[in-house]
């Protein structure tokens, strides 16, 4: 999935300040794409354009070619289900089982054996298979981020948004998030936006970056662009 905003300038629906201002970068498909920038510096509200939350003022926002405004109420909804988005908190059902949680994605209590295979599968590649029958409750922050993930792909998402998911995730189970995102993005192609505070970690697992300071980009390109001058600009007061 293609991602190009030219120029975007945005507001929310109950305020008249601008929170987006003068957005302008692209994204091809199958990139792996790190937001950063302070708190509250707007990153979120990127992520709420793709949603419908804000208003726009001038600029355009397009995916895969089309302005998202020209799309009717029924593509809308036909584009939606092609994103996936994960959060700093999963929204798993505490009760639930791991494998549960994974078939309520189903409309179906019964699922075939094929679709069976591919979740036995997906567990095993994330070290979870042991943890099937285990209540989500009983599970790790990394632990939840996998199930969470696990269902993206099994609902087969173009495009994966992902709100600073290793936020409350200790060193090592940020390492291993981002090990899995990545073979995900280098072997099914999925394009990936993820906003991460951690700018080691950011360098190392993503190909571009995207710089966030008061609503505004003020940076983006390759890391190799990034230096000690752009780490001040986008981080000190």
């Amino acid at each position: 999935m293609e991602i190009k905003f030219s120029n975007y300038y945005a507001r929310y629906n109950t305020q008249k300040d601008t929170q987006l201002i003068n957005i302008d970068f692209e994204i091809k498909s199958g990139d792996m794409v790190s937001i950063i920038g302070s708190s509250g510096a707007g990153k979120t509200t990127i992520f709420n354009a793709f949603f419908g939350d804000l208003v726009k003022e001038s600029g355009d926002f397009c995916i895969d070619g089309i302005n998202i405004e020209q799309y009717n109420k029924k593509q809308k909804k036909e584009l939606y289900k092609k994103i996936g988005f994960l959060s700093q908190e999963t929204n798993l059902i505490p009760s639930d089982d791991v494998y549960t949680s994974i078939l309520r994605i189903y409309k179906f209590p019964f699922v075939k054996k094929q679709i069976k295979e591919k979740i036995y599968a997906l567990l095993k590649q994330f070290n979870m298979f042991e943890y099937i029958f285990t209540k989500v409750s009983e599970l790790s922050g990394g632990q939840k981020q996998k199930v969470e993930l696990i269902k993206l792909i099994l609902i087969n998402k173009d495009l994966i948004l992902a709100d600073e998911p290793t936020n409350s995730l200790d060193p090592e189970s940020s390492i291993e998030f981002l090990e899995i995102l990545k073979k995900l993005n280098q072997e099914q192609k999925i394009t990936i936006i993820t906003i991460i505070h951690d700018i080691s970690l950011a360098s190392k697992y993503f190909n571009k970056f995207i710089a966030i300071k008061n609503g505004e980009m003020i940076s983006k390109g390759n890391w190799n662009n990034f230096d000690q001058e752009t780490y001040d600009l986008i981080f000190k007061k």
